[in-house]
């Protein structure tokens, strides 16, 4: 029966793939100043536009092969007048007597240099991108590309400026575009579509397997965001939304809410919300838990989504949005001044009687200042009010370089509730970092009341512990014999009680293996120690195969055998994510879990299967369509989502329609209803 409900759930997908054979998946709208200031193009972004224009970093194209990506930071901000377009880039660098910057002839390979690049699309009907270029001795290189990014046309030379500087933390560039040349004139509600790519030569790939790569690859080129002309910023908005919708079983019901953003400064925003939207957020993914404590989930609801990254840790997390439920609504602020950074939130959480939930107040503060150079220091309260009674924690946290490779690393957090004992935690993590070796051993402790206390509103995986964390992984760069590294891997973990009792050792080592054709290869085993009920060694293998793991062309095949808990199992996962072409992107994942019988016998054997399927079909930037489908049956459950976005007077107003199928949310077992919806928001 189990496999017949799956190969019925194959079919669906198959049956229903034919829908997004043209499409697309949305992409973000971000949003250029007009100004009527005169800029001089010299490198220097020192002009008052610049100062209140807020940084539109997710322009930039990652670079998911480049060797320690956290020493490189890119800020970018873009602004217009009548005729040109200006793209401000500040490139900082951890070690900026390494940028490299030789080309001096026009039109020159300057991707052996540092560089960026800025790719416009000015006309979706029209086969080819604008691309130009940039190294800090302000070389120009410039030309056309093919949106399927098989050619690259150098002849075309447009009416752009650019000048650079170069600086303490590494080097900036000022571009000015003439798009009147190009017929095309910057208006208001106009949109491009705008990327942008940095090359650090030291730390990305250095076989180039596309022509634009490693600036732009052809994944790149399909997925350009569209960025739209403002005349001004509105200091205040009001988003309301109305959305009549029907559940099976239950009948039709109406719901509205308003969202309510502030832009003080490009640096000081706030948000008010009453009722936010719960209802259309893509499920989360039922993947199957091989360990015996709590999944860590992803947030997916918008308002909570936004923003989370501004309360997290690195350390234990003191903050878990998944703590509370729908919300009658909430605030939240968010501003920099100088080296401090202050977010803070409060939500006021429904009562559900039917779930016995109680309306509760949850609240968390962040504030961070950096202390120059590498290092930062902040603190974090969160707390739950239900019925009058407070539980939650709060605590310190540091990140301190010692020198350019060394780091120390720690957090200090007490917890409140119903525990006042017992209910301290604190981490030091010394840890050496080059661009090809990493070595960290820590310290854990955290006590054996933390835990019920903090998870009110946030997430311990396990309190009551003494915890010693240990990894070394050392990259050894071939570039020779198609083979771009070798990467060994180990870490070591064992943990205490409180009481001295051990608890648990885990050793993992492996060892992986990348091509310069994009295929990986790994293996990792482990071997643990757990105490529970009774005493568990498990040890399994893992063995990774990816043929171009990039985040929009991945393909891996991943095989886990071993012992779990007294039981022998395999797993295998396939995951499949790409462009199909500039119109479809499609997203496909099977997991096959087993757990054969070790005395024999066919019947004894357990089985689970889980299909994820996920597909958005773009018609234009105004109209697309997003399908989820996911099956699990380990818990006998299906998600089927259909949603179709419609912009009107953009970027203004929404409609969206809606179809959903199943409880979006992980581990719940009963059926949802089906329900159906029309969601309408206008932004004024």
């Amino acid at each position: 029966m189990k496999r017949s409900h799956s190969r019925k759930i194959g079919i669906l997908a198959l049956m229903i793939l034919p829908l997004f054979l043209t499409g697309q998946e949305e992409r973000p709208t971000s949003f250029a100043r007009k100004t009527t200031e005169e800029l001089t193009i010299d490198g220097i972004l020192n002009e008052s536009i610049w100062r209140r224009s807020e940084e539109s970093n997710h322009l930039l194209v990652p670079q998911p092969d480049r060797f320690t990506p956290e020493k490189i930071q890119t800020s970018i901000k873009v602004v217009f007048d009548a005729k040109r377009l200006y793209v401000g880039l500040v490139c900082r660098d951890a070690e900026p007597d390494k940028i490299k910057g030789d080309v001096t002839i026009r039109d020159g390979d300057i991707r052996i240099d540092d560089s960026v690049y800025v790719l416009l699309d000015l006309f979706e009907n029209i086969d080819s991108y604008y691309f130009i270029a940039t190294n800090p001795v302000g070389t120009q290189t410039d030309g056309l590309v093919r949106k399927d990014g098989l050619l690259v046309n150098p002849e075309w030379h447009g009416d752009w400026d650019v000048g650079v500087q170069r600086t303490a933390e590494g080097w900036t560039a000022e571009f000015s575009i003439n798009l009147t040349t190009l017929m095309f004139e910057p208006v208001e509600g106009e949109s491009i579509g705008v990327s942008v790519s940095r090359v650090v030569p030291r730390l990305d790939t250095s076989f180039w397997s596309d022509p634009m790569e490693p600036a732009f690859r052809t994944s790149d080129l399909m997925r350009v965001d569209r960025l739209t002309f403002a005349l001004v910023e509105k200091l205040v908005e009001f988003i309301p939304y109305i959305m009549p919708l029907t559940r099976s079983g239950e009948g039709a019901e109406f719901q509205g809410g308003i969202n309510i953003p502030f832009k003080f400064s490009p640096n000081v925003s706030s948000h008010i919300t009453v009722n936010p939207d719960f209802v259309t957020f893509e499920p989360d993914s039922e993947k199957f838990n091989l360990t015996r404590y709590e999944l860590y989930l992803e947030e997916q609801r918008d308002y909570l989504k936004d923003g989370e990254d501004l309360f997290g840790v690195e350390q234990e997390k003191l903050y878990y949005s998944r703590r509370q439920g729908d919300l009658y609504g909430g605030a939240k602020f968010d501003g920099t001044v100088g080296a401090f950074h202050l977010s803070a939130m409060s939500n006021q959480s429904k009562k559900i009687e039917e779930a016995g939930d109680k309306s509760a107040n949850f609240s968390v503060v962040r504030l961070n200042s950096s202390l120059g150079g590498d290092s930062s220091l902040g603190i974090l309260a969160a707390n739950k009010l239900l019925d009058g009674k407070n539980y939650g924690t709060a605590g310190v946290n540091g990140s301190f370089g010692v020198t350019q490779e060394f780091r120390i690393s720690g957090q200090f957090a007490t917890s409140h509730g119903d525990y006042s004992e017992d209910n301290l935690s604190f981490s030091l993590v010394p840890s050496f970092d080059t661009e090809t070796f990493h070595f960290h051993v820590g310290y854990i402790q955290v006590g054996k009341n933390f835990g019920e206390n903090v998870n009110h509103v946030g997430y311990v995986w396990d309190d009551n512990r003494r915890e010693i964390d240990s990894a070394l992984d050392k990259l050894f760069v071939m570039q020779k014999w198609g083979i771009e590294y070798l990467k060994y891997i180990s870490a070591y973990n064992v943990f205490w009680g409180t009481d001295g009792t051990l608890r648990s050792w885990r050793i993992d080592q492996g060892i992986a293996l990348l091509k310069q054709n994009r295929f990986e290869l790994s293996f990792v085993h482990t071997q643990e120690y757990k105490l529970f009920e009774e005493e568990f060694r498990n040890s399994r293998t893992r063995i990774f195969m990816g043929l171009d793991t990039r985040e929009w062309q991945l393909f891996n095949i991943i095989l886990t055998m071993g012992e779990n808990f007294g039981d022998t199992f395999r797993l295998a996962e396939i995951n499949k994510r790409f462009n199909v072409s500039r119109k479809f992107s499609f997203e496909y994942s099977l997991q096959f879990l087993t757990y054969p019988n070790i005395g024999g016998g066919r019947e004894n054997q357990k089985e689970f299967m889980y299909h994820l399927f996920k597909a958005t079909h773009n018609f234009n930037q105004n109209l697309y369509l997003k399908g989820y489908i996911q099956y699990s049956s380990l818990v006998k459950k299906t998600n089927v989502q259909f949603f179709v976005f419609y912009r009107f007077l953009p970027p203004a107003g929404m409609v969206q329609f809606g179809f959903q199928k199943g409880n979006p949310y992980r581990g719940i077992i009963e059926d949802g209803p089906t329900t159906l919806f029309i969601k309408c928001s206008y932004a004024f």
